[in-house]
């Protein structure tokens, strides 16, 4: 290596400064590009559905389609391509199977592999579910191909697999969702083991995958013990305690925390508290946490829907004192989940059909806070909420509610708005004071999105000159209602109107 002196030091100096001064101006034109990019994107390849959505399969918009279609191309190529032998694209086909198991053999947890990788559970669970149909269609033509072959091959890994893949099917889910998870989560630990047994006396690279599998999931296994053990239990503070009381059909929970904890809005925690019940003991449930603060909190505020299951059981638990509330040892991981950024938006329309007004709560403490304290820029806020039974989840919510009207009028601010329509029965209309109305049927959306988009009620200063801002839409509700809100929002994408479907989404009743 020619060294360098003084001068030449010198010149790499000034040089590296310019570049890096070009590469600083050019950023923020990449960054302007790129969202204008996915402006593009999401309103022609995102928002629109190819296929619509069915009982057990969709919506699919054109990304999605892609995506898959590139997905099965690049592993039918890499299968196929330049191959000498029948055998060895059989050879080919069971290591891509265990290429493509390794992100759910990594971890059983999915919720903190989604948080590793920065992305919404459901976007994880689709990557999940379209890896492991993929690792059973190769590994499908791996045995095919063996057994045309005549070579021995052992199918224990092969069914554990395919098992592993039935018991994730959302038709057998809905009735045994807690037993066939444990299933399937022990399935996948047989499928590893059957597979290490195929291969440990041969010399093929493919144990580098199963070792990369165990080290990753045994790390991962290793951190989340260790971090959940410290949350919730301290010296000073014991451990941590639920509270647990009800109304209604609605479980109250209050999580006491031995150490004080910063929870973003829209987050989750994972819950398990072994008294419930024999079986609670094995399970952890995800709840959203309706409550919110600035700063790090000792206490967290849950709202279950009873359904069925451990929800059920805890919803049993609670009335077994009437209306006094218990408290018990839980435990509690996370938290879990993205939070949106909601104070960037001028507008922020909060849509909710049923149980799903409980995720955006913690969204509309912090929207409040934020105006008061000026860090936020959301001069107006309307929540829509669609219920078809008023009673029952009303008189959870109601306090939440209640607070941010309250908050609202403080600094004579008044920029939210609480709509509410009941379509089960005929209820009539009425008005909680000015901000908040209550109405039979169903919510004009279409009508509702134009009178935000044209700023219709935002206080506007004297002599102001009114500049559009960005528009925020967030929804948790049904699928029919996600699937027309986004119809509705697509048209607009391109003048700053944005839509984000929120972590929890309620479930979807037979009708």
């Amino acid at each position: 290596m020619i060294p360098m002196d003084n001068t030449q030091l010198y010149a790499a100096g000034i040089g590296t400064s310019f570049i890096l001064l070009a590469l600083i101006n050019f950023g923020s034109w990449v960054k302007s590009f790129l969202e204008r990019l996915s402006t593009w994107v999401n309103k022609y390849l995102v928002y629109p559905q190819a296929l619509g959505r069915h009982r057990y399969v969709g919506p699919w918009s054109p990304a999605d389609i892609a995506l898959h279609c590139s997905y099965i191309a690049i592993n039918a190529f890499c299968m196929c391509f330049k191959t000498d032998s029948v055998q060895t694209t059989g050879l080919r086909a069971g290591t891509l199977s265990l290429i493509n198991a390794i992100p759910f053999f990594a971890s059983f947890n999915s919720s903190f592999v989604a948080d590793i990788l920065g992305i919404r559970l459901a976007m994880y669970l689709s990557i999940h579910r379209a890896a492991g149909i993929m690792s059973v269609i190769t590994l499908l033509s791996h045995v095919l191909i063996a057994l045309a072959s005549r070579d021995g091959f052992p199918l224990n890994g092969a069914s554990s697999l395919g098992a592993a893949l039935l018991c994730s099917h959302q038709l057998l889910q809905k009735y045994l969702y807690e037993v066939l998870l444990r299933f399937h989560q022990a399935l996948a630990v047989l499928c590893i083991y059957a597979i290490w047994r195929h291969l440990e006396h041969t010399a093929s690279f493919s144990l580098i995958y199963i070792y990369i599998s165990a080290g990753f999931s045994l790390s991962i296994f290793t951190i989340r013990l260790l971090v959940t053990l410290y949350r919730n239990a301290s010296l000073d503070s014991g451990m941590c305690r639920a509270e647990i009381s009800h109304i209604n059909d609605i479980v109250q929970v209050r999580l006491t925390l031995p150490r004080h904890l910063k929870v973003s809005a829209g987050q989750y925690i994972g819950l398990w508290i072994p008294r419930v019940s024999f079986w609670s003991c094995l399970q952890i449930h995800p709840f959203t946490v309706v409550s919110w603060t600035e700063e790090k909190t000792n206490s967290l505020d849950l709202l279950v829907e009873s359904r069925g299951g451990f929800t059920r059981r805890l919803h049993q638990h609670s009335k077994r004192h009437g209306r006094s509330s218990q408290s018990c040892v839980a435990v509690y991981t996370g938290p879990h989940g993205i939070s949106v950024p909601v104070e960037d938006y001028e507008t922020v329309l909060v849509v909710a059909s049923d149980f799903g007004v409980f995720a955006p709560l913690p969204y509309l403490k912090q929207l409040m806070y934020g105006y008061k304290t000026c860090k936020s820029r959301t001069r107006r806020i309307h929540l829509v909420w669609q219920t078809e039974t008023f009673d029952s989840s009303f008189a959870a919510v109601h306090p939440f509610l209640n607070s941010f009207l309250d908050e609202d009028t403080e600094d004579n601010g008044y920029i939210l708005t609480i709509s509410i329509y009941v379509y089960s029965k005929h209820v009539q209309r009425k008005t909680f004071g000015r901000r908040a109305k209550l109405f039979n049927g169903y919510p004009n959306l279409e009508r509702i999105l134009e009178e935000e988009r044209e700023g219709k009620y935002i206080k506007k200063r004297k002599n102001e000159i009114y500049r559009r801002g960005k528009i925020l839409v967030l929804i948790s509700g049904t699928g029919e209602l996600r699937d027309n809100v986004k119809a509705l929002v697509r048209p607009y994408v391109t003048e700053g109107v944005r839509y984000i479907e929120l972590e929890y989404q309620p479930h979807e009743h037979e009708k």
